[in-house]
């Protein structure tokens, strides 16, 4: 193969051919004549002497080709015809070549040479750039020839033509194939460049750098620059460039080298360095193609060390020197970005303006859009920068800046307080978007854009999810905007009073972001809400420290000094408090604190009971700080402290001093007239302070502190000892101001005046009359019950059950009707109205399970239907008692109820099974004796002695053993006894009452009855006593048992 062309790395490809021998002049076998044979010889000795004498003599050709057609049938013949087109290829007549071979082919296709003439047909195309036909032409080589001698150079061929057509996919294909069959290949010389070029190609940068690494030349050395460049080694990709520059100053790749070499920088951010290598480029290359390239990159480095002015020097003497192309829409923009950096902000919406119209169709034509509306915005023109970043959405839909731009929007509405179009704006970037820091910018917006009108409860509903999940799913970045979200969440949470969750975002800041701006304010925020919650040690070192931190604002140090005195108050830490609000008065007495400070020392004082100090602080509010909104409180506090003291002369100067301040600032002005009213009666001068009321009464008829003066005549007129004078003031009022809405508490006063007398007629009357004129009070249900209650208290049941019943009928769900309910049940029980009362006492189980008097209703049902002689309603009713209050005191009474309702029925079975049950029942073991005497009893009377009296018998061993319910079974067992004849059974249990400490009568009739039964029945007696077991537990060599 022949080298032809120029610079291009296909040019270095084409110098490394083939180069394969292929001639060989070795004998061959022929069976001929010998003279002709002699002569064939002869000839062929001449050719190829001429051959060897000058290959370049172009008749050789046409001598090969008379030799083979004159010798046909000589073994040389074929070999000669190869010759002639071999002679062809070696002088480069690469076409008549290429037939000549095609001729050989045709003629001897199974020849010798015939591989090797397919193989030259595929250099020949190949050295005439017809790289598809090489490849066919070396294909069909490979298929008809496989493991031939040239199989590796056809597969080396393959590759090179693959390389040529820049396919380089192909290439690596035809690479594998190659070196996979003959990996010995790789480590030649003379293919590392081809290896190292398709490697490069497939963006396989690591091992194409191995390749041209191991290669020395221009080429290679630039190349490896170029794997370094986009493996990201900048410097040393830059060194390889220099190298070329440095070692081959005439190569073809020089130019491009100086250029790589400032871009290498330029990529590797090393900006510095990148303006002063393109700066040499320029001068050195004035005429360069990629001049223009260079001036932008040169523009950029500037821009990005923020060296906006030679920035926009150089990208205008782009401008100036380039003619109208893509990248002078790049520079244009990067113009304006200049501008726009360097706050020209009208410049630079011109310059991105003539990007738009000279660029419409530009890549940056939608930055530039995007930029102009920002510029807008920071020169204050919010209205045209809405339009114009609406714009930008509507053309530019999937531009990168979307977001950005949709939040600069929401940004230019909120500059013009247009908050509600401000809202949307945000939350759709919260929805719509993926998570970026805009996406926190977004949020701390929206929550700004609802906390300016006050909005807190909105915000809070609208944004603390938002932050839930952002938190839990995005760690935050390094910008403040997740901060200011928790902070103002936290201030909305403090104003609608949420103090706990208030104080959850302030620690949030304080734990995670220690460099936000907000940072102290959130301190403040946290000391505040940790006072809220009355954790005041939490409170006072928040505070302490932002009082005490130099770099802590005015305002807020203030704020802090004053809430480290202020917890220590609440800290019931009263002498600390009172020092730091006088030396905060002292040291600021200028501001408007100071007033408040003094204020709050006179309330420490009075709590440490230093009432003179604190009047002193609380006259310096007054005198010094007139104006400050305590003012009053410290006025009405001097009175009512004065007042405390029963200085009363003293008080109602001080209550008096409230007249000067107007009731918009001063809530105690309607109460200077009362409590002066106060201070008379405590004085004990009734008649004024009788008149101080009245007067408070007229002026203010409807002013809720109205109870207190009525209150107040009342006992005005108690204390001159003509209480019935207090019901007479209060019909007055009532008269007088019959609609005012104290008019019914004034005769709700007077009923219960008369109640508490016990005159139960004028009640009645007095809550009547209320029912009538105001049937709309809120009252009504409590002066129901009076009269209810009085009736009942007068013996009047029946009118006592109608009110009851007009109760429960007109206010079903009062607090007072279960227990009007229950007195209702009552008085139909006492009226022998059984069915009624259950039917009522019934309400109350169903409607109040869980009162208070569901239990003694259920328990009532059940006397009740015991007095309607219903004994099996009566035992329900005491059983579903028992289960519903197990822990109820009066269960147990229902669990013996129900047992003696089953004696009362005669039906002794049941009551027996009942007692034995309380027997084993720990809660009964106190009456244990009286259920077992109940069940020995219930046996007899069944008739059933056996029973009977193993039940009485059983009795023998309690303690203690002069129990009355003992002795009483111990005697009635010993009747029984009797009655069965069984006269040792019967001295035995008389023997044991006789040493039972019962008292005499009971110890003297057993000894009695002993000696009767030993008179009338002694053998029987004397045999049953030498029994010793049946002698009882107690007795002297007993053992208790008995037959």
């Amino acid at each position: 193969m022949r080298l032809k062309g120029s610079y291009s790395w296909f040019d270095h490809v084409l110098r490394l051919g083939l180069g394969c021998a292929v001639v060989l002049f070795a004998a061959r076998v022929w069976a001929v004549d010998a003279e002709k044979e002699k002569a064939a010889d002869e000839a062929w000795q001449m050719s190829v002497d001429s051959y060897c004498a000058d290959p370049q003599d172009e008749s050789l050709s046409a001598g090969w080709k008379d030799f083979a057609q004159k010798y046909s049938e000589f073994p040389n013949a074929p070999r000669a015809l190869y010759m002639a087109a071999e002679t062809l290829f070696q002088q480069r007549f690469y076409d008549k070549a290429s037939k000549a071979f095609a001729d050989f082919l045709d003629r001897y296709p199974r020849e010798t040479f015939s591989p090797s003439a397919l193989y030259r047909r595929g250099e020949c195309a190949y050295n005439q750039k017809d790289y598809q036909g090489a490849l066919e032409l070396w294909q069909n080589f490979l298929d008809k020839y496989p493991g031939n001698f040239l199989t590796p150079e056809a597969l080396y061929g393959r590759v090179l033509c693959e390389i040529l057509r820049t396919k380089w996919r192909d290439a690596s294909s035809a690479i594998e194939r190659w070196t996979s069959q003959y990996p010995h290949y790789r480590t030649e010389k003379k293919v590392r460049i081809p290896l190292g070029l398709v490697y490069f190609h497939n963006q396989q940068y690591a091992q194409a750098l191995q390749y041209f690494q191991s290669v020395e030349g221009d080429m290679a050395t630039f190349y490896v620059g170029r794997c370094q460049e986009n493996l990201g080694k900048f410097l040393p990709a830059a060194a390889s460039y220099k190298d070329v520059i440095l070692k081959y100053p005439d190569s073809i790749y020089v130019l491009e080298a100086a250029y790589s070499k400032a871009d290498s920088y330029y990529k590797g951010n090393n900006y510095s360095v990148a303006v002063k290598e393109f700066n040499s480029f320029v001068k050195s290359y004035p005429q360069a193609q990629n001049l223009p390239f260079a001036l932008y990159k040169m523009g950029v480095c500037y821009l990005m060390q923020k060296d906006y002015t030679n920035g926009l020097n150089t990208f205008t003497s782009l401008l100036s020197q380039s003619e109208r192309s893509p990248l002078t829409s790049y520079a244009l923009y990067m113009k304006g970005e200049c501008q726009r950096l360097l706050k020209q902000n009208s410049a630079a919406v011109t310059t991105y303006g003539e990007v738009l119209s000279e660029y419409p169709n530009s890549y940056v034509s939608g930055s530039a859009k995007f930029k102009m509306g920002w510029c807008l915005l920071q020169d204050g023109k919010s209205k045209e920068a809405v339009q114009t970043f609406r714009e930008f959405l509507t053309v530019y839909p999937i531009h990168e800046d979307v977001q950005l731009a949709t939040y600069l929007m929401g940004n230019s509405y909120f500059k013009q307080e247009q908050y509600g179009q401000a809202i949307p704006i945000y939350q759709s970037i919260l929805m719509k978007y993926k998570y970026s820091d805009i996406s926190d910018a977004s949020l701390a917006a929206l929550e700004m854009a609802f906390y300016i009108p006050k909005q807190y409860e909105q915000m809070i509903s609208s944004t603390h999810y938002i932050l839930r999940v952002l938190a839990a799913n995005f760690p935050p970045s390094k910008s403040t905007w997740r901060s200011l979200s928790y902070f103002y969440l936290g201030e909305a949470y403090y104003h609608m009073e949420l103090y706990p969750q208030a104080v959850s975002q302030y620690k949030k800041i304080l734990d995670n972001f220690s460099d936000s701006p907000v940072l102290l304010w959130a301190k403040l925020g946290l000391a505040f809400s940790s006072f809220e919650i009355a954790d005041f040690k939490t409170s006072r070192q928040m505070a302490q420290e932002l009082a005490e931190d130099a770099d802590t604002p005015a305002k807020l140090k203030t704020a802090g000094a004053l809430l480290v005195a202020h917890s220590l108050f609440n800290s019931k830490k009263y002498e600390d408090a009172v020092a730091k609000y006088e030396l905060f008065a002292r040291q600021n007495p200028q501001a408007p604190e100071a007033g408040d400070a003094y204020f709050n020392a006179g309330q420490a004082y009075f709590q440490l009971e230093y009432y003179a100090n604190a009047i002193d602080a609380w006259k310096k509010v007054i005198t010094f700080y007139k104006k400050n909104e305590k003012a009053p409180e410290a006025a009405f506090l001097m009175g009512d402290t004065f007042f405390k003291a029963q200085k009363y002369e003293e008080a109602i100067g001080a209550f008096r001093l409230l007249e000067q301040w107007p009731e918009d600032v001063n809530p105690h002005r309607k109460e200077v007239d009362i409590r002066v009213a106060q201070c008379y009666y405590n004085a004990k001068q009734d008649d004024k302070a009788i008149a101080a009321y009245t007067h408070f009464v007229e002026k203010y008829p409807d002013d809720p502190k109205i109870k207190d003066a009525m209150e107040g005549i009342q006992l005005s007129y108690y204390r001159k000892g003509a209480t019935a004078d207090a019901v007479k003031p209060l019909m007055e009022f009532v008269a007088k101001f019959p609609r005012s809405r104290l008019a019914t508490d004034a005769l709700y006063r007077v009923g219960e005046i008369y109640y508490q007398e016990k005159n139960m007629e004028q009640t009645i009357a007095t809550f009547q009359q209320l029912m009538a004129d105001y049937p709309e009070s809120s009252v009504l249900p409590n002066a129901q019950y009076y009269i209810s209650v009085c009736y009942d208290g007068l013996g009047q049941k029946e009118k006592a059950v109608a009110n009851y019943q007009a109760f429960i009928r007109n206010f079903p769900t009062h607090e007072l009707a279960n227990d009007i309910r229950f007195r209702l049940g009552t008085a139909l029980f006492n009226l022998d109205k059984y069915e009624d009362a259950i039917t009522v006492y019934q309400s109350i189980v169903d409607l109040a399970p869980k009162s208070d008097y569901a239990p003694n209703a259920l328990f009532n049902i059940a006397l009740c239907y015991k007095r309607l002689k219903r004994w099996n309603d009566a035992i329900t009713a005491y059983t579903q008692y028992y289960k519903t209050f197990p822990q109820n005191p009066k269960a147990k009474d229902a669990i013996v109820a129900i047992a003696t309702t089953y004696r009362e029925e005669k039906r002794y079975a049941s009551a027996i099974k009942i007692w034995q049950e309380m027997i084993e029942n720990k809660d009964f073991a106190d009456q244990k004796a009286e259920l077992m005497y109940s069940i020995g009893d219930a046996y007899l009377e069944m008739e059933d002695k056996e029973n009977a009296c193993k039940a009485l018998e059983g009795m023998r061993a309690l303690q203690p053993k002069n129990d009355v319910y003992r002795l009483t079974a111990l005697a009635k067992l010993g009747t029984v006894y009797e009655e069965m004849q069984k006269w040792g059974n019967a001295y035995s249990i008389y023997q044991d009452m006789s040493t039972s400490g019962a008292k005499p009568e009971w110890t003297q009739a057993s000894k009695a009855r002993m000696g009767v039964l030993k008179s009338d029945h002694g053998p029987e007696v004397d045999a049953f006593l030498k029994d010793g077991e049946n002698e009882p537990e107690g007795a002297p060599g007993g053992t208790g048992k008995t037959k």
